[in-house]
């Protein structure tokens, strides 16, 4: 077990950790988030993705050390990285050196092996996810994964077996030694189809192709990262499979020189620039199929660094690297002029002593001192295949999702229903090139939580909240700034169960409780997202203005809250009718007055009716939004867009009170004038709903009685509807 997780040995990335503080390693999110981003350029780096894997580096650290006792108290800093981050085992007090990944996968595995209720089968061959679709009102499409078919390997004749489940998590790796006939390298790729990998002959995508098989998204499949240091075999110089030259070779000081003798690139710079610098240099190793190659050089004080035994697996073992006594030994090695070598190895002496910019190659970290004094330990490396960035497309909770959207201004990607992934297999996350140690991070953060949110599945109750009692919620993500306006945050929590919706009706709202510098503190809040989204439920909140700025301001995915159901205005939809009603009144006109946070309940109502199948029944849909300023109108944009394109079915009219320069819409509060001007005449199917600050609220509703609309249907959101004495919906 373990794949190529077990062959990872750099280490683990993490800040915020006992070691790096033991250390003295001032270190934090927004320098690892700004690493990763930088390192993915030009791919798909979703911002929840990444801050999640951020805020939860520390805890895996720390839970790999106190669950599994391993010492993870070697910090370094890798290639791309601003700060020493990059954690991994000591070696063993014989000098015997720990490889991280092989360490990690063992302590689970045995973990794994020890507990009765986990069956482990090996030998087998999966052939496909067991999958159904089912038609929404929206015609849309909800996916749902119920288990697997498989057969035992070698047993080509024999029967598919089917295995069923309530849940099936992806964790199958990535397709980077697939030389398949429905090869992904080649299909995404082909320019690389020819180069040799790091990855074992199990690397070929076949979870990425059976997910693609019922509808999965995949994202950056073209995004397939180089390691710079694959290690060339001077025996067998053509082989496609290298050995993988650690990243902790060059961040314990190793260089690196061109067959000239000359450095070329910042040792420490991202994989992706690193091995493009060696490409350009354009130095073919002899017999070796076309391999652009370079030398990898340690002296004693990055052997040191390194590990003696580490580097004499390598060396000794493996026949990978040459002892190179002095200088004329190591030019005649490299093959290069006395003279050269002598003038680079000067240069860096001075540069690494000194700790010196390097204006060359931009190099300003220095692991060690190397320069003219002997011994080198020498080896020919390769820019290989190491890591595949694409695959299926997941949420912060771990679950993949369909190339199905739901209709809609707000539509978005549905999940595929139990169906979870973690690992290479995934993408999303690593952009345009992985930052180096964010792969094991990657499996035991998303690992973790795909495992824990699969375990939900089964529930007894397909409603999530009460009325009565309340329940823990965890947030997910956390969505802030640009389209969403200044100040607000959008709060996305994970519901108890994966499968489960709210049990809210539409235009309800719920309390949500915690504790804040030693005080329990309730707030309330409508929802965004719509009562049958399955798993999770959405709130927009405020964390620049009121008693609650401070909380809410605090808050980080992973974080626990309780939630509970409360009151508020009821619409019931009748998807057989194509209808929306309030106390059974056919509703086919709706005017909405938000002030502030107040859009919340409307942004839920908006993504209702212009729905399939309410669309095609409301005539008139109107939004009246105030705000102090225009950086604190939520999804402004978003709708000021639909807005031009809904054939006028939609209407939007923005007022604010502290307007810019060149603003056009409407100026001060919302008044009778505002109303008139931009609220349906009074009519029998028109719902009118406000929300806002309590005054707000009392003023508008009685303006808009005054000027002759049905006080009936003239609501505030925080006014519970009562029950009918019998809901046909």
């Amino acid at each position: 077990l373990g794949g190529n997780s077990a062959k990872a040995t750099s280490g683990i990335n993490g800040w915020g950790t006992r070691p790096q503080g033991d250390l003295g390693i001032s270190d934090s999110g927004k320098f690892f988030e700004r690493d990763t981003y930088l390192s993915g350029k030009g791919g798909n780096c979703d911002a929840n993705l990444v801050k999640l894997l951020s805020v939860k580096s520390g805890e895996a650290i720390h839970w790999l050390t106190k669950q599994f006792d391993i010492p993870l108290n070697i910090v370094s800093q890798l290639g791309g990285h601003s700060r020493p981050r990059t954690h991994r085992a000591p070696d063993l007090q014989d000098g015997t050196p720990v490889p991280i990944g092989y360490t990690i996968m063992k302590h689970i595995e045995a973990a794994v092996r020890r507990n009765p209720r986990i069956t482990v089968l090996t030998g087998i061959e999966v052939l496909e996810l067991i999958s159904h679709s089912v038609e929404q009102p929206d015609h849309s499409q909800r996916t749902f994964v119920s288990g697997v078919v498989y057969r035992n390997r070698g047993d080509e004749d024999g029967k598919p077996i089917t295995l069923k489940a309530d849940a099936t998590i992806l964790a199958t790796g990535g397709f980077s030694a697939d030389r398949t006939d429905t090869s992904l390298i080649r299909q995404y790729v082909p320019a690389l189809a020819s180069r040799p990998t790091t990855n074992g002959a199990f690397a070929t995508g076949d979870g990425i192709k059976m997910a693609r098989k019922i509808g999965v998204k995949l994202v950056d499949m073209d995004k397939v990262q180089l390691h710079p240091t694959g290690f060339i075999d001077p025996k067998k110089p053509a082989d496609p499979t290298k050995f993988l030259g650690p990243e902790a070779l060059r961040a314990s000081g190793g260089i690196l020189l061109n067959v000239r003798g000359e450095r070329f690139v910042n040792e420490l710079d991202l994989r992706s620039v690193v091995s493009q610098a060696i490409i350009s240099e354009g130095d073919v190793y002899p017999s070796s199929d076309g391999a652009f190659f370079a030398f990898c050089i340690l002296n004693e004080a990055a052997r040191t660094l390194f590990g003696p035994n580490a580097l004499g697996f390598y060396w000794k073992r493996q026949g990978l690297f040459q002892y190179a006594a002095d200088m004329d030994e190591l030019a005649k090695i490299i093959g290069c002029p006395i003279d050269t070598l002598t003038q680079s190895l000067s240069t860096y002496e001075k540069l690494s002593t000194s700790k010196a910019y390097c204006a060359v190659t931009g190099k300003a970290v220095f692991p060690c001192v190397i320069g003219t004094t002997g011994p080198y330990y020498v080896a020919a490396i390769t820019p290989t295949i190491h890591y595949t960035m694409g695959g299926a497309l997941i949420t912060p909770s771990a679950e993949v999702l369909s190339e199905h959207t739901s209709s809609g201004v707000f539509g978005g990607r549905r999940p595929v229903h139990g169906l979870f992934g973690a690992g290479e297999v995934t993408g999303g996350v690593h952009g345009e090139n992985r930052l180096g140690g964010n792969s094991l991070l990657e499996c035991v953060v998303y690992g973790r939580i795909a495992g824990d949110r699969a375990a939900t599945i089964l529930q007894k109750s397909s409603v999530a909240l009460s009325f009565t009692q309340w329940s823990t919620v965890v947030i997910r993500e956390i969505r802030e700034g640009g389209e969403f306006g200044h100040g607000s945050k959008i709060l996305r929590f994970n519901l108890p169960g994966a499968l489960q919706a709210s049990g809210l009706k539409l235009g309800q709202f719920v309390a949500i409780r915690g504790e804040w510098d030693g005080q329990q503190l309730i707030g309330y809040y409508s929802p965004i997202t719509l009562p049958d989204d399955l798993g999770v439920i959405g709130i927009l909140a405020r964390a620049d203005k009121g008693t609650l700025k401070d909380w809410v301001g605090a808050f980080r995915p992973g974080d626990a809250v309780e939630m509970k159901a409360f009151g508020g205005l009821v619409i019931d939809r009748s998807p057989s009718h194509g209808m929306l009603f309030y106390r059974g009144i056919p509703i086919r006109q709706i005017a909405m007055i938000a002030g502030g946070t107040g859009v919340a309940p409307m942004i839920q109502i908006i993504r209702a009716a212009l729905k399939v199948p309410y669309v095609d029944a409301i005539n008139s849909l109107r939004l009246v939004y105030a705000a102090e300023e225009v950086e604190e109108l939520s999804y402004k944009a978003i709708l000021a867009n639909y807005e031009r394109i809904s054939r006028k079915k939609f209407a939007c009219h923005f007022v604010l009170n502290s307007p810019p320069p060149g603003w056009t819409d409407g100026v001060g509060f919302i008044d009778k004038g505002v109303l008139s001007t931009f609220v349906q005449r009074p009519a029998n199917d028109l719902l009118i709903v406000i929300c806002g600050p309590p005054v707000m609220q009392r003023v508008v509703k009685a303006t808009l009685i005054s000027m002759g609309h049905n006080p009936n249907c003239v609501k505030t959101v925080d006014e519970t509807t009562p029950a009918l004495t019998k809901s046909k919906f």
